[in-house]
């Protein structure tokens, strides 16, 4: 899909980059949007593409055990404001009113995540979910997961205006660091020496007293910033 171009992909902030910027991956973010670091080749990488495999059956049965009418929801979409923010998705149900993302996860990440019908999952999905519903506009995502390949569960998100307001906001920041090509240690130090590497006019080489300095920012900043985070994220719990 043209959609997975280097040169789409690096004009906006979609929901997997939100995903790993709240999971401590901002930086990775930041040097793939500049240019220091290329996109991952997924086309090999197994649990990936059965990922893809999966999806379909995984997302039948559910709509079948709940009795859920739903269509293909493969098209991207931009924020009507932000047209830095987009998005593709899985699915979506036939009243156009709640989204379906779906996952076939290891059984060893179940202890993350409550039971069937409840909300309780892991925070850089429920991010991923929240940036789908901002940028679609829809309050309702569930969450359909796969566990070992033996247990399907849903998990539905609600997302009121205040948490959008919220994610957009954060999103926003980062963005515009990226844009200005500000490198920030305390939420981008995980991709330090990609990004100090080299020098194309755009990027600074990294000196050793540069890198020490960084990753020590990084050491002192980073869990404030990951408690801050999370715990706004969490606040609509």
């Amino acid at each position: 899909m043209s959609d997975f171009t280097p040169e789409v992909r690096n004009k906006a902030l979609w929901s997997n980059d939100a995903r790993r910027f709240v999971e401590g991956r901002g930086g990775e973010v930041y040097a793939e949007k500049i240019g220091a670091k290329p996109l991952d080749d997924l086309s090999n990488v197994e649990a990936v593409q059965m990922g893809l495999v999966m999806q379909e059956p995984i997302m039948r049965e559910y709509a079948r055990r709940n009795q859920i009418a739903f269509k293909d929801a493969d098209y991207t979409v931009y924020h009507p404001k932000e047209s830095w923010m987009a998005s593709h998705f899985d699915y979506i149900s036939e009243d156009g009113k709640t989204l379906y993302e779906v996952k076939n996860l290891g059984a060893h990440q179940r202890k993350k995540y409550g039971d069937d019908g409840e909300q309780t999952i892991d925070l850089g999905y429920r991010v991923q979910c929240l940036h789908e519903a901002t940028v679609h506009q829809i309050e309702n995502v569930v969450l359909v997961v796969c566990f070992g390949g033996q247990e399907i569960c849903g998990y539905p998100q609600t997302f009121g205006a205040d948490l959008m307001d919220l994610h957009i906001r954060e999103m926003a920041e980062f963005w515009g660091r990226i844009q200005a090509r500000s490198f920030d240690p305390e939420t981008m130090g995980d991709a330090a020496k990609l990004v100090y590497r080299q020098d194309d006019g755009n990027k600074l080489i990294a000196t050793q007293t540069l890198e020490h300095a960084a990753l020590k920012l990084k050491a002192i900043k980073a869990q404030i910033k990951d408690l801050e985070t999370k715990e706004a994220y969490r606040d609509w719990e």
